[in-house]
C-alpha cells in the first residue's frame, strides 16, 4: 500500500478504531521487560488493517477473531528512559532485543485496553505528499543505519514523529524530535517498536 498520511484525532470509541495509540500502565496485564519493569501499553493496531496496508491476506489461525497488536513500552517521566527503548541498528546493540523493553504482543481484539490514558486513533490526513514524518504503510524513513540484520523477516507498519503526538502523550519517545517505529513479523506473530532521535 502506498503510505498514508496520518493525523492524531481522539478515539471516540477507544477500543474499535483501526489505529490507536496512548499511554496506558495496568498494573493487571503484568507485561514485563526481562528485568521485571512494567512496560505501558502505547498502541492498539487491528490486524487486519496492518494485512491491508501490507498488501497481504492473514495467515488462516488469525484470520477470524478480531486479533490485534499491541505495542507496549517502558516509560517514566522521572528517568532518563530513552535508552531503553532506542534502536539504532548497529552490532553493539544486542541487549536492545534481550532487554524487551519495549515488545509487540498478539491477541484478542480486547486482552488489552486502554481505560485511564488519553487515546487518540490515526485519521487520514489526507495529503499524498512526501514531506510528512508520521505515516503508515510504504517504506521506513530517516532510519540512522542501512545495517538492520535484526529487522529482516519483519514488515514495516508506519512510524510517528514525536510532534505530531497530541500534548498528553508528547513525551511518549522522550523528546518531540525523536521518531517511534511500527514493524509486525512476516508471519504476524509479533510486533516490534523502537524509536531514534532525528
Amino acid at each position: 500500500m502506498k503510505r498514508q498520511n496520518i493525523a492524531m484525532i481522539p478515539a471516540s470509541n477507544a477500543q474499535d478504531a483501526e489505529f490507536l495509540i496512548g499511554c496506558e500502565l495496568n498494573e493487571r496485564y503484568d507485561i514485563t521487560s526481562e528485568s521485571g519493569e512494567l512496560l505501558h501499553l502505547i498502541a492498539s493496531f487491528s490486524l487486519d488493517a496492518i494485512a491491508r496496508i501490507l498488501g497481504t491476506e492473514l495467515p488462516e489461525h488469525l484470520a477470524h477473531g478480531n486479533k490485534r497488536l499491541y505495542g507496549f513500552s517502558y516509560f517514566n517521566q522521572d528517568e532518563y528512559f530513552l535508552d531503553h527503548i532506542s534502536y539504532y541498528g548497529t552490532s553493539d546493540e544486542p541487549e536492545f532485543f534481550a532487554e524487551r523493553y519495549t515488545r509487540g504482543i498478539i491477541a484478542d481484539e480486547g486482552a488489552f485496553k486502554f481505560t485511564t490514558s488519553p487515546v487518540y486513533a490515526f485519521e487520514n490526513a489526507g495529503q499524498e505528499t512526501d514531506d510528512e514524518v508520521s505515516f503508515v504503510g510504504g517504506e521506513p524513513e530517516f532510519l540512522q543505519n542501512e545495517d538492520y540484520e535484526e529487522l529482516e523477516g519483519y514488515a514495516f507498519i508506519g512510524q510517528i514523529i514525536g510532534y505530531d503526538l497530541p500534548e498528553e502523550l508528547e513525551d511518549l519517545f522522550y523528546l518531540t524530535s525523536n521518531i517511534g517505529y511500527f514493524f509486525i513479523r512476516n508471519d504476524f506473530s509479533e510486533g516490534l517498536f523502537f524509536v531514534q532521535g532525528t
